[in-house]
């Protein structure tokens, strides 16, 4: 029996499809709410991504692996969950103080019945604003993530209900300081922050931690200013190509016991707009060391991700326009056992450990993202043994 054949019945998964689309077809439009005075304006903003997914894989042996769960055994036959569920309160103060509060809980219940369903601080931040010229110089504080590696903070504009799995390599949300350098053609941003250590253990109780630092520059390649940075412009008119590169660093981590870690993460990114095309390559370089504070011998990895992904956004009647989609990711992490579909870093299961994976989607724009629904097939085979994956996810977002 071939690994297609495994899979439970399409009844129950068709049911719940269908259910997404017909709230997606029910809410065609969505505006912001602000209220401003002369000094103050404030807009209240939500995103809410409703997704089903349907998972078949086998490990490096051949026998059924739960590809959301990261263990052995099988999926469920349709599973339900939120995937982000964002509340904001942005705002600016006399035009050159801005700032913004937002909560989140994601992967509700990706898990299992009433799994995750903790609500958390995503940012709090306030930046200022200085002119010179035709340039901006700007401060920020507070909690955001870095001006670095972007796979991680352009969630409502993904191609795909799944994230590029360049946002395995140092993905950075932190408390800290930025300087950041806006001009028509150019954002170039540096960040310190607090370290990625997620929780010294007792063992490294007597050790320092160090900060993380990055820097990003984005340039503009064509005339005119420089266009939001976005996965897909949803069949927006106009053209745009930003290059991008990007170095971070996170010096002496003690979050492994006796060991202090040092990661050097750095990326080059091209992304393209022509009216409905919307491409992007991505390549990201992670390289680990860890060297042991008891003389035990270092311990050093070399991990890197390489993606393609297009979209071609084709306008029909009423606002409403389809996007199909393709992505092809080459996928190497260098760690022991990762020739599985694991969660262990991923608890959504949007990308495979070492290998190869294909993402082909449809995406239907009601009123560009702000109310879209996306259809994607993900299959992913792992650089060695029988280990892969198929999983099939239909996404709705509501964003404003």
């Amino acid at each position: 029996m071939g690994l297609l054949d495994r899979r439970p019945s399409l009844r129950g998964c068709a049911i719940a499809l269908a259910a997404i689309a017909g709230i997606a077809c029910a809410a065609n439009a969505h505006a912001a709410v602000t209220v401003s005075d002369d000094s103050l304006a404030l807009t209240l903003g939500a995103q809410l991504q409703t997704r089903v997914q349907r998972a078949t894989a086998l490990d490096a042996l051949g026998q059924d692996h739960d590809a959301v769960l990261g263990r052995p055994g099988r999926s469920d036959g349709a599973d339900f969950s939120l995937r982000r569920f964002r509340l904001s309160l942005t705002g600016s103060y006399h035009a050159v103080y801005k700032f913004a509060l937002v909560s989140a809980t994601d992967g509700v219940d990706s898990a299992g019945y009433q799994t995750s369903r903790q609500t958390q601080a995503y940012k709090a931040w306030i930046a200022r604003d200085f002119y010179t010229g035709d340039l901006t110089h700007t401060l920020h504080t507070g909690l955001d993530h870095a001006f670095f590696n972007r796979s991680v903070a352009s969630e409502a504009s993904h191609l795909f209900p799944q994230q590029r799995a360049t946002a395995a390599l140092m993905p950075v949300r932190g408390v800290g300081a930025r300087y950041k350098l806006t001009g028509d053609h150019v954002d170039l941003g540096v960040d310190v922050m607090n370290g990625l250590d997620t929780g010294k253990p007792t063992a490294n109780a007597d050790r320092s931690d160090g900060l993380f630092y990055s820097a990003r520059l984005e340039l503009a390649l064509l005339e005119g200013t420089k266009p939001e940075y976005r996965e897909s412009y949803a069949g927006a008119s106009g053209e745009g190509l930003i290059l991008a590169v990007d170095v971070g660093y996170d010096h002496a981590n003690h979050v492994t016991p006796l060991q202090k870690t040092s990661s050097l993460g750095y990326g080059v990114e091209a992304l393209a707009h022509q009216d409905g095309l919307s491409a992007l390559i991505d390549l990201r370089w992670l390289s680990i060391r860890g060297a042991s504070t008891v003389g035990a011998g270092d311990v050093s990895s070399r991990q890197h991700v390489y993606l393609m992904q297009i979209g071609y956004a084709v306008p029909l009647d009423a606002g409403v326009a389809i996007e199909p989609a393709i992505r092809y990711s080459i996928l190497e992490f260098d760690t022991p056992g990762d020739e599985v579909y694991d969660t262990t870093a991923n608890p959504d299961s949007e990308w495979g450990g070492s290998g190869r994976q294909v993402d082909a989607g449809l995406n239907v724009y009601f009123n560009k993202h702000a109310n879209k629904l996306q259809l994607s097939y993900a299959r992913w085979d792992a650089e060695s043994g029988d280990a892969r994956a198929h999983i099939i996810r239909l996404q709705h977002q509501f964003y404003f």
